[in-house]
């Protein structure tokens, strides 16, 4: 399993994006190099998996177009926190347990083009 450390160190190259990836769990988004590293990395496709099934639900919520998703992972229990542009948070969900590495990795999603990003990406 990779460290945290590791994982950070990886994902400092993920500044931009040559490839967007069709993911479909329910609704179809596109996922850029630097969200694909970090779900393979640290394991974490059931982050996108979430991610997908609890998106039109909070999407209805607010007319913005531009989200931040923050997975903030803890001693083995993390948090995804889903904010509009404006950081008022619009769902949030725990997991008791997950063997992402420890940290808080930050996302973006465009919902006009539906494509999540890595924070490095945008």
């Amino acid at each position: 399993m990779i460290t945290s450390t590791e994982l950070e160190n990886l994902m400092a190259y993920a500044t931009g994006t040559e490839n967007y990836y069709r993911y479909n769990c329910g609704n179809e988004i596109l996922i850029t190099d630097g969200v694909k590293i970090f779900a393979e990395n640290a394991e974490a496709f059931w982050f996108l998996n979430d991610f997908c099934i609890f998106m039109p639900k909070w999407i209805k919520k607010t007319e913005e177009e531009f989200f931040s998703i923050k997975l903030i992972v803890k001693n083995g229990k993390g948090d995804m926190i889903i904010s509009d542009g404006n950081d008022k948070p619009l769902y949030k969900k725990h997991y008791s347990y997950t063997d992402c590495p420890n940290g808080e990795w930050l996302f973006f999603y465009d919902n006009y083009s539906k494509v999540l990003m890595w924070h490095n990406e945008y």
